[in-house]
């Protein structure tokens, strides 16, 4: 199992992740990529701030850091 898989499967603490806490960090990772790309200014700056809402939220939770 590689380290991507163990992070996609538990917490940080090795506790198995609810269906919640995947999506949640499934959407973490997706937002990651998006907020990576050339975008419009506007755009890039909201998806910095639903970024930053939902890393709160993750590291909170411990899914990662």
């Amino acid at each position: 199992m590689t380290t991507t898989e163990i992070e996609s499967t538990v917490d940080l603490l090795g506790t198995p992740l609810s269906a919640d806490e995947a999506e949640l960090l499934d959407l973490h990772r997706r937002l990651t990529d998006l907020a990576a790309r050339d975008l419009a200014p506007t755009t890039a700056t909201a998806v910095a701030g639903a970024l930053t809402q939902l890393t709160l939220a993750v590291n909170a939770l411990a899914i990662t850091y």
